[in-house]
């Protein structure tokens, strides 16, 4: 298990009040487990979604107080960047998670 798969199977253990996350990944299919990250992704939970408010409300914080209006392209990447200030950058760039949903979303058509 890859280190950004390990602490996603940590959290979504403790989401469902699992301590022994390291057999969550075993429980699921291939697919069930894709399946599972994406949805991670597009609504995360626990302390992700915590540090997405937060950086949020800074950002727009900063905004407010800068002399000049502050280009959106600007502000998103300083939304990133406060958001995952302690994350690995391949944790949102695991593409075979991204591939697996598009093969989902094509077997369904």
């Amino acid at each position: 298990m890859s280190d950004p798969e390990a602490r996603f199977a940590a959290e979504f253990g403790r989401s469902v009040n699992r301590w022994d996350w390291w057999n969550l990944r075993n429980e699921h299919t291939p697919f069930q487990w894709a399946l599972q990250r994406t949805l991670y992704r597009i609504a995360p939970y626990g302390e992700q979604r915590a540090d997405m408010r937060a950086a949020m409300m800074t950002a727009n914080l900063m905004a407010m107080q800068s002399s000049e209006k502050i280009p959106e392209e600007q502000f998103s990447e300083m939304v990133k960047s406060l958001s995952s200030y302690l994350r690995d950058e391949s944790d949102y760039e695991d593409q075979d998670d991204i591939e697996a949903a598009r093969m989902i979303a094509r077997k369904d058509e």
